[in-house]
């Protein structure tokens, strides 16, 4: 119960209306909002659901040895995918980059200090608004492109 009113709060500071660049969205099953921006992000950039990208990911950081959620891990996961990273040609915040380069028909995955968030439709889809983030990193996909799983992973639910 604690867990469901520390995230009703998260959610409660952000008024979409005040900020038009940021959407609240957290699509974790459970409704975390810590600790897997990793897969929140990809999943949006890719499109898929969350336990699609949690269990593909997991799947390829296993056959690798390393932990999915590390940089290079990742980022060798997306380039697998047919994306390559980008820099920005001038140091800019993930507003100013959705206000001068992001396109209306792309979807971005935006990497910065620490942190991965999603761009699509003009917003920042995040659980939380981090638009005054530098960018490091960035990648992109048109909204018409899809991709599929590398590994055929069942989910099952664990039983107690």
């Amino acid at each position: 119960m604690r867990q469901k009113n520390m995230n009703k709060r998260i959610i409660d500071r952000y008024d979409n209306t005040e900020k038009p660049h940021f959407h609240c969205v957290n699509n974790n099953p459970v409704g975390r909002h810590t600790g897997d921006c990793v897969v929140r992000a990809m999943a949006s950039f890719l499109g898929w659901t969350w336990k699609q990208l949690y269990a593909d990911l997991y799947a390829y950081g296993i056959e690798n040895g390393m932990i999915p959620n590390y940089c290079s891990e990742f980022h060798n996961y997306l380039l697998c995918q047919g994306f390559g990273r980008k820099k920005p040609e001038k140091t800019c915040t993930v507003k100013e980059f959705l206000e001068q380069y992001a396109e209306p028909d792309k979807t971005y995955l935006v990497e910065v200090q620490g942190h991965l968030t999603c761009i699509t439709g003009g917003q920042i889809n995040d659980t939380w608004d981090c638009s005054n983030r530098k960018v490091k990193l960035y990648w992109e996909r048109k909204d018409t492109e899809t991709r599929k799983p590398f590994y055929r992973v069942e989910i099952h639910p664990i039983e107690e």
